[in-house]
C-alpha cells in the first residue's frame, strides 16, 4: 500500500496581528492575563493531553462519511520531544464486501454504517527552544485524519479560552519557492472551450464542445522543455504557436494552458499558466516506514526530514 506524509506547522502567535508578530517558543508559552500559562506552558504537552482526551466521536465526520478513532498516543521511545498518535481511519456510507483475493470468496458483507479502516499515524516533532511544532500526518489509501485533527485541535484551543490572547496557527507546509524553478516540464495540456467546426453543416460553424490537446514531454531534451516553458510563461509568442496548434481565425489564442512540472523525486504539480502555486510538502514512505508494527522507522524518517521542514517555515531546529 502506498503511504505518504503531509506536513502542517503549528505555531502560537498574538491574534489579529499581521506584522511584528513572532511565534512564541513552544515549550515556554506565555501566561494569560490571569497568570495561567497557555496550555501548561508546553504545546507538546497540551497536544498529548488533548488528543488523549478525544472521545470516540471526536474525529467522525457524518457529513462526509469519514470515520476516525484514536487508537493510542504516546511519546516516541528515546525521543521525549516526539509525540506519535495512531488512528483507525476510513470511509463509510455505502455497502460493500470483503473478498479473499486468492479464492474470490466473499468473506463479509459490509453495511453502510460500517467503515473499512486503515491504521494511520500522526507524528508531532517539537524541539525545545523552537517556535514551531511540525505535524507529519500519514495518508494510507486516501485515508487520513489530518484535516479533522487540525480542526479538532483548534476547537479545543478555543474551548480552553486561549484564542482571545493567543492564536494557534496551523498551516500546510509547502515546498520552497525554488521548487518551481528546479522542477522540469513533463506535460502540457491546452484547452479550447466552445470548439467549433463547419463539418456537415450548411449554415456555418457549429459549437461542438471542449477541445483538449495533450503534449507528453518526458522523452524531450530538458533544454527544449525549458525553452517551451519559458515561452509559455513569458508569452513572447502565442501559446498556440509555441505548441504548434492551429486555432480558428476568430480566436485570439488557446483558452487555458495547463503545465505539469515534476521534480527529481517524482513529485508532480499541475497548474494553469499564470496561476502556479507551490505544492504542499509530500513525503513518500518506504515499506518499513509504512509498516504500523515498526513505528521506529516512521519516527526516524520524520526526524530526518525535519531540518529542512523547519527551515522552510523559518523556525529554529534543534535535535530531538
Amino acid at each position: 500500500m502506498s503511504r505518504s506524509l503531509y506536513v502542517t506547522s503549528l505555531k502560537v502567535r498574538l491574534p489579529n496581528k499581521r506584522k511584528d508578530n513572532p511565534a512564541k517558543v513552544i515549550d515556554a508559552l506565555p501566561a494569560m492575563d490571569d497568570g495561567v500559562p497557555v496550555a501548561g506552558g508546553d504545546l507538546l504537552t497540551w497536544l498529548h493531553d488533548v488528543i488523549q482526551g478525544f472521545d470516540d466521536d471526536a474525529l467522525v465526520d457524518a457529513k462526509t462519511k469519514n470515520y476516525a478513532k484514536l487508537a493510542k498516543v504516546d511519546y516516541a521511545p528515546g525521543h521525549p520531544r516526539v509525540l506519535v498518535a495512531e488512528f483507525d481511519a476510513g470511509r463509510y456510507g455505502e455497502p460493500g464486501r470483503d473478498i479473499d483475493t486468492t479464492t474470490h470468496v466473499s468473506k463479509y458483507e459490509r453495511k453502510p454504517h460500517e467503515a473499512a479502516t486503515h491504521r494511520v499515524r500522526v507524528v508531532f516533532v517539537a524541539p525545545k527552544g523552537s517556535d514551531a511544532v511540525m505535524m507529519l500526518a500519514e495518508t494510507a489509501n486516501r485515508s487520513s485524519v489530518r484535516g479533522r485533527l487540525v480542526n479538532a485541535l483548534k476547537a479545543r484551543w478555543e474551548e480552553a479560552g486561549f484564542r482571545d490572547q493567543w492564536m494557534l496557527s496551523c498551516k500546510s507546509v509547502v515546498e520552497q519557492e525554488a521548487w518551481l524553478a528546479s522542477a522540469e516540464l513533463t506535460k502540457v495540456r491546452a484547452v479550447e472551450y466552445n470548439h467549433s467546426s463547419d463539418w456537415g453543416s450548411d449554415d456555418g460553424e457549429r459549437t461542438l464542445g471542449e477541445m483538449t490537446y495533450t503534449l507528453e514531454l518526458s522523452e524531450v531534451p530538458v533544454r527544449v522543455r525549458q525553452q517551451l516553458l519559458d515561452a509559455l510563461k513569458t508569452k513572447d509568442v502565442k501559446a498556440s504557436a509555441a505548441l504548434g496548434i492551429e486555432i480558428s481565425d476568430d480566436d485570439d489564442d488557446l483558452d487555458e494552458v495547463y503545465v505539469t512540472l515534476t521534480d527529481g523525486n517524482g513529485k508532480s504539480k499541475t497548474f494553469v499558466i499564470d496561476k502556479e502555486r507551490t505544492p504542499s510538502v509530500q513525503i513518500a514512505l518506504g515499506d518499513l516506514e509504512s509498516d504500523p508494527s515498526k513505528p521506529n522507522h516512521l519516527v526516524s524518517k520524520c526526524i530526518s526530514e525535519c531540518p529542512r521542514l523547519f527551515q522552510v517555515v523559518g523556525a529554529d531546529w534543534h535535535a530531538v
